[in-house]
């Protein structure tokens, strides 16, 4: 197999974000130490996160993110989100883990040349770390990060859709909720992008997502 350019250009993402998480979670694990030292209750739950929202359309880069979110905020063109996440977490501790699906409909959008439209939907599944830097106060702001798959289905004149393989896709995301219960409710939003190498294509793709979050304790 060839290494191109664009290979060692995904690869160098990958590497990046997860050195990212790497610091982030040693930068962390003091904070926690010292918490757990002082005796302060973790109270780990096994949490229900659904979540729902619209995709963030035209990313090209990370720093397309916040402006197209913006676009969103003014009537742009956008389309209906919604999934799933099941964490091992507790907003009293710095290090969490998360299991995440996500599914945006089929929806119209500019394909990578710009030169005509595709009729795309998207599915993905990840792997979490959350960090919660500011743990243990009632509004509280977060990090994402994790790694997993993805799948778009491509819907041609006829409405036959043909499917992608899954393929590797990092997330990276932030996050904000706010404490609606001792339980462990709580009602949040998250930004999330997903890249992946899209099917042979010459950039990295990116799949960002504005949604709002509410936590279920189970257990």
């Amino acid at each position: 197999m060839t290494i191109t350019t664009d290979d060692r250009k995904y690869r160098s993402i990958i590497l990046q974000t997860f050195s990212l998480l790497l610091v982030l979670a040693l930068t962390a694990l003091p904070a926690q130490a010292q918490m757990q030292g002082q005796g302060d209750s973790d109270d780990v739950t096994l949490t229900l996160i659904p979540r729902a929202g619209v995709s963030v359309p035209g990313v090209a880069g990370f720093g397309d993110i916040f402006t197209q979110v913006g676009e969103v905020f003014q009537g742009g063109p956008t389309s209906i989100s919604g999934g799933l996440s099941l964490g091992y977490e507790s907003r009293e501790r710095v290090l969490n883990g998360r299991l995440t699906g996500i599914y945006r409909r089929k929806t119209t959008i500019p394909t990578f040349t710009g030169s005509t439209k595709a009729d795309i939907s998207y599915t993905a599944i990840t792997a979490d770390l959350v960090v919660r830097p500011l743990s243990g106060i009632v509004v509280q702001p977060y990090l994402i990060a994790g790694v997993g798959a993805h799948k778009l289905a491509y819907y041609g004149s006829q409405s036959a859709a043909i499917s992608s393989d899954w393929e590797l896709a990092v997330q990276t995301g932030l996050g904000l909720d706010v404490q609606l219960h001792e339980s462990g409710y709580f009602l949040g939003v998250e930004l999330l992008d997903y890249l992946a190498n899209v099917a042979d294509d010459a950039d990295i793709g990116h799949s960002a997502f504005l949604t709002v979050t509410v936590g279920i304790p189970l257990f």
